[in-house]
């Protein structure tokens, strides 16, 4: 034994630890070991402001007579930040060394508090929809000189004609006045303005901004941050945008603050989007099939919601693909009574189920200049819904617009936008979660850039949808809505998550779910890797709006430190080690003998090892290349001894004696302490093991054991467990 080899499995305990309570410290941690330091010792070629409202107009701090150095005037660009916070300026540089210019640069940023660092903000790539609706770039950024003197320039010559104005018509200046604005309200207002002349805007994914702050509770800071771009003079710098781009929306406040969770519509928004008095020309395009009353139900909510007017053109297309008599007779008496002021089609084709092809059908009978597809069990709820997704659809530079959803009856979140590239396949982000408060820097909060939309509720541009070739009948049933995002967004359209607009979703209750079922499932698997191979940038570069520092296999937004057991594609390995089957056999011999002899004591081996099997379970792979897998959880630990040193390993013994091992994956399990107080080093007692499907026969009925292997000496301990078969769980009778 060799106490550096010791130390070595202490420290990767300690590691493990780590990773697994405290993630966003084990990544600053690596990122402090991965940053170098800026190459050659070179000067930095920024000139770092601190009151960018002084340079603007010329008083103060950086006021225009003040003296600079030729050397800091001549440099290509400015750096935007704030004192008292903390910058990574060398790493910044390094992006920066590149010939190519770069108009816009940002980064990511956290918070820390006393000393710790926390509440890591991993922002999107450039994203235009998003910067309009909050600023989330925030205030420190870098800006060409040469840019950024073109944009002081046109603030400058805007507010000296607007104070011109003012004095020719006896007005006194307000607040609206831009020298009375904050420094972080100049700064948002000079952002945009640069974003719209920028020809390239760049986002480096690397935590260069480390702001102090006093509050140590990750929510609260999402909370005010979410609040404070909610403010009527961050709502006018914005109008005052879209107006400058020609846009026909305006934001409009309707609530004030009255804690974190304003609810309206059980929805915490408090900015909305008006059109310009602009006509709406619609079709709504609904597959459907042998589910009347959810189709009634789903017409009413459209009904109750459309306030007709002369400037207001609403048809409804329902493709059936084959509802059997009964149904469709109560489908075509329903659609008799249906209101004359939305016109309605009903086309009903025999044909086996693809959502493609069928809204496909509808988009090819409509009249409407904007198309929404919508699932027959989406329940609208609000009467501004389809006027607000219509606005922004309408958008030259929108591509697919789409709305937060909610499970029926509540305010728990189905759809906030789809993340595409992740381990899991494109997931809906905060899917489950209660849309009660702001999360993550407010993204159930505020409008904002995805890569993609669920089809369940997706309006586009009817020229833009086919010009971007529909839907691909070729993914009849899955992702065939992402596909239609992704196309979009390659052909230079930005698509967008409407949050202030709220639906509810009886998410699959048409055709079930498919992963119950092996075909389905196998058919889902099949579209999903389609998708992946129309569009492989997507698994070389990541989703742009999706920062390759969040964690790519949750529902939240964490930081991307997986323990191995929590990565969707880990499998655990099986074990040689004759010497170690032989012992098991051996074991269960003497086992079976006693239990035949009828003695008590039934021998299960060593009485220091000490473990419990809490949960079993079958989960699918994800993608093709991904085998399903069967799972077991557990604890197991070793009293007198130094649990650190020891790894776990379990081994199946089949009817014939043949002995499968399989190691495992180390889990945190504070919980375990406890029980054991004196026992050494048991925060990560606890195990997961996934076996590969193949490895083990479904009906076999297996005796466990749990081996405890010393990573110095390769001891083992060894205890006999209880039954285990793969289609039914584990139990303690053998049956």
């Amino acid at each position: 034994m060799s106490i550096f080899d010791k130390r070595k499995l202490i420290d990767e305990y300690t590691d493990e630890i780590r990773k697994q309570t405290d993630p966003y410290g084990y990544f600053c941690r690596n990122e402090d070991i991965q940053r170098g330091e800026l190459r050659n010792g070179s000067c930095p070629p920024f000139r770092i402001i601190t009151d960018l409202r002084s340079l603007i107009f010329g008083t103060g701090e950086e006021d225009e007579d003040e003296e600079v150095s030729a050397e800091e005037t001549s440099k290509k660009y400015l750096f935007i930040r704030t004192e008292g916070v903390g910058y990574e300026s060398d790493e910044l540089s390094r992006y920066l060394m590149s010939d190519e210019p770069v108009d816009i640069m940002y980064w990511d940023e956290d918070r820390i508090t006393q000393d710790k660092r926390h509440a890591p903000f991993f922002k999107p790539d450039w994203s235009y929809d998003t910067l309009l609706n909050c600023n989330y770039i925030g205030d420190s950024y870098i800006v060409g000189t040469g840019l950024a003197m073109r944009v002081i320039d046109l603030i400058r010559n805007e507010w000296c004609d607007r104070e011109l104005n003012d004095i020719e018509n006896n007005v006194v200046m307000g607040e609206e006045d831009m020298e009375r604005r904050s420094e972080s309200e100049v700064r948002y207002d000079f952002l945009l303005r640069a974003s719209e002349l920028a020809q390239k805007i760049i986002h480096v994914p690397v935590v260069a901004t480390h702001i102090p702050d006093e509050t140590a509770d990750d929510t609260e800071i999402y909370s005010e941050y979410t609040w404070q771009n909610q403010s009527q003079k961050y709502i006018k710098i914005r109008n005052d945008a879209l107006k400058r781009r020609g846009l026909p929306i305006i934001y409009e406040k309707v609530f004030e603050r009255k804690d974190n969770s304003v609810i309206n519509n059980n929805a915490i928004n408090n900015i909305v989007i008006k059109s310009d008095h602009m006509p709406m020309k619609l079709s709504v395009i609904i597959p459907s099939k042998d589910h009347s009353e959810v189709l009634a139900a789903c017409m009413d909510s459209i009904r109750k919601c459309y306030i007709p007017s002369p400037e207001k053109q609403l048809e409804i297309i329902i493709v059936d693909n084959g509802s059997g008599s009964a149904e469709g007779i109560k489908i075509e008496d329903y659609l008799r009574g249906y209101t004359r002021d939305i016109k309605v089609k009903y086309i009903y084709r025999e044909m086996d189920f693809n959502y493609s092809v069928m809204c496909d059908i509808g988009a090819k009978e409509s009249t409407g200049d904007c198309l929404l597809f919508l699932n027959d069990d989406i329940e609208l709820i609000d009467d501004s819904t389809l006027e607000r997704m219509y606005a922004y659809a309408s958008l030259p530079h929108a591509g697919a617009v789409g709305a937060k959803l909610y499970y029926p009856g509540g305010n728990i979140i189905q759809h906030t936008g789809v993340a595409v590239d992740l381990d899991c396949g494109p997931t809906h982000k905060l899917a489950t979660y209660p849309d009660d408060k702001p999360y993550y820097y407010g993204r159930n909060v505020f409008n904002m850039n995805v890569l993609a939309l669920t089809g369940a509720c997706l309006m586009v541009n009817r020229e833009k949808y086919f010009n971007c070739g529909g839907f691909d009948d070729k993914m009849g049933v899955g992702y065939n809505d992402i596909d239609l995002c992704v196309r979009l967004y390659e052909n230079g359209f930005w698509n967008v998550l409407l949050n202030e607009c709220i639906l509810f979703h009886h998410e699959s209750l048409s055709r079930g779910m498919d992963h119950m079922d092996d075909l389905k499932y196998k058919r889902l698997r099949e579209e999903r890797q389609l998708l992946y191979d129309k569009h492989p940038w997507i698994r070389e570069k990541g989703d742009p709006f999706y920062s390759p520092n969040l964690i790519p296999d949750t529902l939240d937004y964490s930081v991307n430190v997986m323990a191995e057991h929590t990565v969707r594609s880990s499998r655990n390995k099986s074990v040689d080690d004759a010497g170690l089957e032989n012992k098991l056999y051996r074991l269960l011999k003497k086992n079976t003998a006693d239990k035949e002899a009828g003695k008590v004591k039934i021998r299960k081996g060593s009485a220091k090892l000490h473990f419990n099997i809490e949960r079993t379970g079958f989960f699918r792979g994800i993608m093709n290349d991904e085998e399903d897998y069967f799972m077991i959880e557990g604890w197991s630990t070793l009293t007198k001894r130094d649990n650190a040193l020891y790894s776990t390993e379990l081994a199946f013994i089949d009817h014939d004696g043949e002995c499968l091992v399989f190691d495992t994956f180390k889990v945190s399990r504070e919980d375990v302490s406890v029980v054991f107080v004196n026992e050494r080093n048991l925060f990560l007692t606890g195990f997961v093991c996934k076996i590969p499907a193949s490895r083990l026969k479904r009906d076999e009925v297996y005796r466990v054991a749990v081996i405890k292997r010393s990573g110095l000496t390769g001891i083992k301990y060894v205890s006999l467990g209880d039954y285990y078969e793969p289609a039914r769980g584990y139990r303690t009778e053998e049956i």
